[in-house]
């Protein structure tokens, strides 16, 4: 299905209409069909927006340990914003455990329901009131009720064990190698020889560019694997946040599925956005990166970017990474640039297929955007997403798309670039910082469906982009597409998960 979202005029520009894939033909049939099972006969009539309540998690008769975190959805073909409007301090979701009511939030709050429970077969129901406690007020819309367990920790550490074993007999033990560190990795290449000539080799050299009107020097990493040249530059280019040394397996995982050679097609490129290596790393680790650099054909990026590899400086890596997109000769030259984080398993030939279809567009900014919920910084300094008031003094954030993937055209990408000096960030809110970057412009987030988050949902068929998820999950994946089976065949939220 495609749906035509305005977008608002900028200065000194046309106003545009910007067309974005959301979710296929099936994908809404069965949205519409849940909201009518979900919606009917509710303990009052009464005309809502809304049309649905769905429970995401707990899934029906899923097993869990506790606490145990709710998360639901929404269903609604009006305007999200709209709804937020007209339901703001008016409506709470309330939920309901075992026909017990157990707590209610605002509609518009976005407040994580987490509840302790005994362990023993559950139910839980979400329900749609016009009063802050449902014995006060009218109860205007339910969803199904969903049946669940709880396992004790012993039980429930013996349910995953199991469900890994037969992962692995579907799959393959290919899936039970042990996730190596990029210096055992090192070590386990190179005989002693090679090592100690390693040891005496200098570092990956760097191409540069120097620009003729300015004179400015710009470093380019080898990026002879891509193939792609000023004349032939790539219409996709994805980066993706990676930690320098931790993050090695995310990217043994991801050049070996979805952003392999024999898969990723000819027109994206993956690059791994991870800055320096620390100064008071081992010698053996410079090494250790080098190599890896060397092997892989640059798409590792370290002291290209001018950041040092922490949370707290993400935006600062995001920013600089676009900043090196935006001044290369050849990767400004494409139509799109994603960022996304290094646990998520993008279809990138898909989505480069859906956005080369529409044609070439402007001020787009997308991705998975809670439209209509409010968000509030963190002021206190023991959370780790604390943000003091001096840093940023207003109340709420803007609307923003969820860091873990997001969408920017090339031209708001070179406005990024062309004032990543001026612009400051949010430490390590990179996705809210990009939001208030882009409010200089009016370009604001549009809500891709097709991209989700594991912790947020479960998976379904048609994502383009699913985050959180380890690097058996992304093994998985890649096996079912290659083998026709279902994107999601085999989903467990708990082998699945990143932490697992």
């Amino acid at each position: 299905m495609w749906i035509s979202i305005d977008l608002p005029a900028q200065p000194d520009l046309m106003p545009r209409r910007l067309l974005l894939l959301l979710l296929s033909a099936a994908a809404w049939a069965f949205a519409a069909s849940t909201a009518d099972h979900v919606g009917a006969n509710p303990p009052t009539a009464t005309p809502e927006l809304l049309q649905g309540l769905r429970i995401l998690y707990p899934e029906q008769r899923a097993q869990y340990k506790s606490p145990l975190a709710s998360r639901f959805e929404l269903v609604a073909q009006a305007d999200f914003r709209e709804l937020m409007d007209a339901y703001a301090g008016r409506r709470w979701l309330c939920l309901q455990l075992d026909g017990v009511w157990r707590q209610c939030i605002s509609i518009e709050s976005g407040t994580l329901i987490t509840e302790a429970m005994d362990t023993g077969n559950h139910t839980a129901r979400l329900v749609l009131s016009d009063a802050p406690t449902p014995e006060a007020g009218r109860l205007l819309l339910q969803s199904d009720e969903i049946a669940f367990t709880i396992l004790s920790e012993d039980d429930f550490a013996a349910l995953v064990k199991q469900k890994r074993l037969d992962e692995l007999a579907l799959y393959g033990l290919q899936l039970g190698e042990k996730d190596m560190g990029v210096v055992e990795w090192f070590r386990s290449k190179l005989t002693k020889k090679e090592v100690k000539s390693a040891q005496a080799a200098t570092p990956l050299v760097l191409e540069t560019e120097v620009d003729a009107a300015t004179g400015d020097v710009t470093p380019h990493a080898n990026r002879d694997r891509y193939g792609s040249s000023p004349t032939n530059p790539p219409f996709l280019v994805i980066g993706v946040k990676s930690r320098v040394l931790d993050g090695f397996r995310f990217r043994q995982a991801i050049r070996s599925t979805w952003a392999s050679k024999s898969h990723l097609a000819s027109n994206v490129r993956v690059f791994f956005a991870a800055c320096r290596v620390p100064n008071d790393a081992a010698e053996e680790v410079h090494q250790a990166i080098a190599y890896e650099q060397k092997i892989y054909g640059g798409d590792l990026l370290t002291d290209v970017l001018s950041c040092e590899d922490s949370y707290a400086t993400l935006t600062e890596k995001v920013k600089e990474f676009l900043h090196f997109v935006g001044t290369d000769h050849t990767l400004r030259r494409a139509s799109y640039v994603m960022i996304a984080d290094e646990d998520v398993y993008i279809r990138a030939d898909t989505l480069a297929a859906e956005l080369a279809a529409m044609g070439p567009l402007h001020d787009v900014y997308a991705g998975h955007v809670k439209e209509g919920n409010t968000f509030l910084p963190e002021r206190d300094p023991q959370r780790r997403y604390y943000l003091p008031e001096s840093v940023y003094p207003m109340d709420e954030f803007p609307p923003f798309a969820w860091g873990p993937h997001y969408l920017m055209s090339i031209d708001v990408v070179e406005f990024i670039s062309d004032n990543h000096v001026e612009l400051q960030g949010l430490g390590g809110l990179d996705d809210v910082s990009v939001a208030l970057w882009l409010l200089a412009i009016q370009v604001h987030p549009q809500h891709l469906a097709p991209f989700q988050n594991l912790r947020e949902s479960p998976c379904t068929n048609e994502l383009y982009a699913y985050a959180d998820l380890g690097t058996t999950a992304m093994h998985i994946i890649q096996s079912n597409l290659q083998s026709g089976r279902d994107f999601c065949h085999g989903f467990n939220v708990h082998t699945w998960d990143k932490d697992a």
